[in-house]
């Protein structure tokens, strides 16, 4: 395993996510200045929609403009997943990954050293959305595939193997179990 394994951005699924994230900015704005009658909680709603959906599209736009199409590359120091962090994901910080779903939606979660997890570099919202995801019991890096040209099950499988060439996995799970 001396090759690097490349995982490419989805320009597709990143450009059906703008569509969907401006459309649901305009429904909630719609919503939001009563073109869509509901009231004053309707009206809230549809701001918090609105301020929602419009950061996550612009997010995503920037994404789809800014960062390299390979995204998230697996070699022998570890895991860089340019979406997160400049920075590599040692393997030896690594302890175990499982693969995680949400309402239809699949990710990885990898148990990584805590030391080695504060000390890498993110942005704000990044830091932000990790004390969601503690909140909702998924402490470690997550690796979100949505965006990208694979999934989640074939994601795990190569994260296995691509460790167990360098340091093997303490707790490999394909689903949920930690």
């Amino acid at each position: 395993m001396d090759t690097p394994f490349v995982v490419e951005r989805s320009i597709r699924r990143l450009l059906l996510l703008v569509a969907v994230g401006l459309l649901l900015s305009a429904l909630s704005g719609a919503i939001a200045v009563g073109l869509i009658p509901g009231g004053i909680l309707a009206a809230l709603i549809g701001a918090f929609g609105t301020l929602f959906f419009g950061a996550a599209t612009a997010l995503t736009l920037w994404r789809l403009l800014t960062l390299p199409r390979a995204a998230l590359v697996l070699d022998a120091e570890g895991i860089l997943d340019r979406r997160l962090s400049p920075d590599v994901v040692p393997w030896h910080a690594i302890a175990g990954a499982r693969v995680e779903t949400i309402m239809g939606q699949s990710f990885i979660v990898l148990s990584v050293d805590p030391d080695v997890e504060t000390r890498l570099r993110v942005s704000p919202v990044q830091r932000l959305s990790r004390a969601a995801n503690a909140g909702f019991g998924f402490e470690g890096v997550l690796i979100a595939v949505q965006d990208l040209d694979i999934d989640a099950g074939r994601l795990w499988h190569a994260i296995v193997a691509y460790r167990e060439a360098h340091e093997p996995l303490a707790e490999p799970s394909p689903a949920g179990a930690a």
